[in-house]
């Protein structure tokens, strides 16, 4: 669908745009959005980490991203864990994304899936 590019105060970073969750089990940042049309936009909703893409979000989080109408996900696929963490750290520190919002004092807070 695209690419979605999110700066942070370091880095820039590309996130390749999906309507759907992946099947693949790789590592990797992801990100929830809510793209809209005319112009193409996307609102961003919620960034994470995790060692494997298939793994769906607890229920809390599925409900704040229904709620703000998640349509979108992007990716940016990276193996290495303590990437991952920078990435959504530097990300942070300059995005809004309501889904986050128990980001505190520059600590990521633990990302909890369903087993």
């Amino acid at each position: 669908m695209g690419t979605l590019v999110l700066h942070g105060p370091d880095w820039t970073y590309y996130f390749n745009v999906y309507s759907a969750r992946p099947i693949a089990r790789l590592g990797g940042v992801f990100v929830y959005t809510r793209r809209t049309t005319s112009p193409i936009r996307h609102e961003n909703l919620f960034i994470g980490q995790t060692s494997d893409l298939t793994k769906p979000l607890v229920p809390e989080r599925q409900q704040c991203l229904a709620l703000h109408g998640k349509n979108c996900l992007s990716l940016l696929i990276e193996e290495d864990e303590r990437q991952r963490r920078r990435i959504v750290a530097d990300i942070l520190k300059v995005n809004a994304f309501p889904c986050n919002l128990e980001w505190v004092q520059g600590q990521a807070p633990p990302i909890r899936f369903q087993a």
